[in-house]
């Protein structure tokens, strides 16, 4: 039922960013001149020199409309799709549905894609249809210039109890062009589950369209599901795809459907359809059939994993699977196929998304979701060329993860080239994100799709649905109302960052490790006045060898976000031969027959043999380096250097006291002896007593005076 264009809140942001005339439709840009990962025409487009990868502008997607749901607990943003040019104005639109809303009728809206205006408004004909939980652009179904849209309400009575039914529309005037109602089954048929363009597989210059209906009975058993290929001249069924039952299990076909990639190559385009209830015998992997449009004949029959748990193709809004422009340059173009209950190597029910080559079937890019039970690849999409580098990328829902909040939902882009995650969000600013909803259980992400490159700079741009966000921009919060976003490219504010980071070291620019030993580098740190500490992302480049003699630099680089390189840091690390610290021998002369309790001085050895400091140490009594003061504290000593000891004497007689001098762990001895005080004659070997003096002076006078009275005596006798 077409309506009056209700009153509806309405936001819009950046209108500068979408002032278009007509639409360039994704080119397939052919020259990256620098090799800097982004096309020379986005380059051109934001003024930087295409020749000149240092000149590289860093993209990013704001919000460029915002368009919140008419009522509380509306639902809006539980499907959206770009349309396709519907009021023939160049430029693409996009609709919207709001299942949820009206006591779940359903509504569904269809908006320019210049500037949000509403071109029409549907509903739903009675209570619990849930009109709108599918749409998408048709292509130009009658052949006008002007392209049309199908609407899906899967849980219509009209055929019977959720029987379902599916409405095609006129771009130009909102007409009805075709309308059907399923056919009652056991289950209900929920016709409408899913909807989705075509193309013109037939050739006869109007475009065709696909409708599943997940749970409708055919020959094969009860909820078997089937998938309708429908012509766009006068609205025949072509062709019926039928789903199976296995040991009384039936697939649902039809659960998720997507038209329009040519996977085979022949230049006509072909068909996907998800069957996710099929059951192997032991487990429910689910699977997903693609058909050729040209003949209808099977091309491919893709499997879920064990731990798929009948989620393998699964969406409640039609979209678990999609067709990718080719991103292996082979000329067929690739299947996306969501997975939100598989097991992945992050956990239990984290989600799997899969890339498979449309020439053969297999694998190209296997993404895992990074939450349990987080519905990361409930749904999927072709984002278009998001990043610049001339291969389109993928678009994942994951409308139950909890980013920003609890179960806030995201939409996360993984690059076609290689499966990383391109990060374009600016909440994360100074650096980018993955784009999340802003409010706790809002669904962001329930539903998504890429429009093309609405301002003509190169880059994709692209829808995302929060079913379950609240309206906050009146006096009053509406709760549910759900929301619509739309993003468009541009370029982060980082590119006006001119200045380098600045990287400062850790510890001593200059170190000194033996040979043999260990060494562990102090790193580095690094900050920049527009990314912060991004010390993480230094590199080091660090040679040291401990075992071998050599000196070594490590280097420290690093380039900010803007590609702003720092000014390289060094440290020098020398590795040295192991110092000679063990000296020659050395002795002390042993001092005998001390007077008791003197202090006695031994002789001056010199040290020799060692190359570095060395310890030195005493025990026992104290000494004198290079002639300084005596101590018995330890220290270190150098080649070349005089020692000399001193220490008291026994108190008794004929008692020795030993001092030991220790140098680099090589000893000397020097004993101190005292006399025998039974024998005054005895003169000690070594002493430096008082008393000594005195014995001396009297021995030497005794022997003169007994020579002048031997000479005196000689003397007479010649007389």
């Amino acid at each position: 039922m077409l309506l009056n264009s209700p009153v509806r809140s309405f936001c819009h942001i950046s209108s500068h960013l979408i002032l278009l005339t007509s639409l360039v439709a994704a080119p397939a840009f052919a020259v990256d001149s620098d090799s800097d990962g982004v096309n020379d025409a986005t380059e051109i487009f934001y003024g930087f020199d295409p020749s000149n990868a240092a000149s590289t502008p860093i993209l990013i997607h704001e919000v460029s409309q915002l368009i919140y749901g008419a009522n509380a607990q509306y639902g809006f943003g539980s499907a959206a799709k770009v349309a396709g040019d519907v009021n023939n104005d160049g430029v693409q639109d996009f609709i919207v549905g709001a299942s949820g809303s009206n006591l779940n009728t359903g509504f569904a809206y269809v908006y320019s894609g210049i500037d949000g205006t509403e071109l029409y408004a549907f509903t739903g004909d009675s209570n619990d249809d849930r009109f709108g939980e599918s749409v998408s652009g048709a292509g130009d179904v009658n052949n006008d210039g002007y392209d049309d849209f199908i609407i899906g309400a899967p849980a219509d009575d009209n055929g019977g109890n959720r029987a379902g039914s599916a409405t095609v529309y006129s771009g130009i005037d909102g007409s009805v062009l075709y309308s059907y109602d399923g056919t009652f089954s056991t289950f209900g048929a929920g016709l409408g589950s899913s909807v989705s363009g075509l193309g013109d597989v037939n050739n006869d210059n109007y475009d065709d369209f696909l409708i599943g209906a997940f749970c409708q009975a055919n020959a094969s058993g009860a909820c078997a599901g089937v998938a309708r290929l429908y012509s766009g001249i006068d609205g025949s069924v072509l062709y019926t795809f039928n789903g199976q039952s296995f040991s009384g299990n039936s697939e649902q076909l039809g659960d998720s459907i997507s038209g329009g990639a040519d996977i085979n190559n022949d230049n006509v385009p072909d068909i996907i359809v998800s069957a996710h209830a099929y059951y192997d015998g032991v487990n429910v992997p689910g699977r997903v059939y693609v058909y050729s449009g040209k003949d209808r004949t099977l091309l491919h029959t893709l499997t879920g994993g064990d731990t798929a748990r009948g989620k393998f193709g699964n969406s409640t809004n039609g979209t678990g699977v999609s067709g990718l422009s080719d991103i292996n340059a082979d000329n067929c173009d690739d299947i996306i196929v969501g997975s939100q209950d598989e097991d992945n190597a992050n956990g239990n029910s984290y989600g799997v998304v899969r890339v498979y080559s449309g020439c053969d079937g297999s694998v190209l890019l296997t993404i895992i979701g990074d939450n349990g039970n987080n519905d990361f690849g409930r749904s999927v999409a072709d984002a278009g060329d998001i990043d610049g580098d001339e291969i389109n990328d993928i678009i994942v829902g994951g409308s139950n993860e909890s980013r920003n909040g609890n179960f806030n939902g995201t939409a996360r882009f993984y690059s076609g080239a290689d499966g990383s995650e391109i990060l374009h969000n600016t909440f994360f600013a100074p650096s980018a994100g993955p784009f999340f909803g802003t409010q706790q259980a809002s669904r962001f992400g329930h539903a998504i799709s890429s429009m093309g490159d609405l301002n003509s700079d190169g880059i994709a741009d692209f829808i995302i649905g929060a079913e379950n966000e609240n309206d906050e921009t009146g006096a009053s919060v509406v709760l549910g109302t759900g929301t619509l976003r739309l993003y468009l490219s541009n370029i982060s504010n980082v590119l006006s960052d001119t200045t380098a980071p600045v990287i400062l070291l850790t510890g001593s620019t200059t170190i000194n490790r033996s040979v043999g030993g260990t060494y562990t580098d102090a790193g580095a740190t690094a900050s920049d006045d527009t990314d912060g500490n991004i010390s993480a992302n230094i590199i080091t480049v660090n040679p040291v060898n401990v075992n071998i003699v050599d000196s070594y630099i490590i280097t420290y680089n690093i380039s900010d976000a803007a590609g702003n390189a720092a000014t390289e840091v060094t440290r020098t690390v020398n590795v040295i031969a192991a110092p000679d610290t063990t000296p020659n021998a050395f002795s002390f002369t042993d001092a005998t027959g001390a007077e008791n309790n003197a202090l006695i001085v031994s002789n001056v050895i010199t040290i020799s043999g060692i190359d570095a400091q060395t310890p030195i140490s005493i025990n026992g009594g104290e000494m004198s380096v290079n002639g300084g003061a005596y101590t018995s504290t330890s220290g270190t000593v150098v080649n070349g250097n005089t020692v000399q000891l001193r220490a008291t004497s026994s108190n008794s007689s004929l008692s020795t006291k030993s001092v030991t001098l220790t140098i680099g762990g090589v000893s000397g001895q020097f004993d101190i002896t005292t006399a025998d005080s039974s024998n005054s004659g005895t003169t000690p070997t070594s002493s430096s007593s008082g008393s000594l003096s005195v014995y001396l002076l009297i021995l030497t006078s005794l022997l003169a005076f007994f020579r002048r009275v031997n000479n005196i005596r000689l003397t007479q006798r010649e007389v």
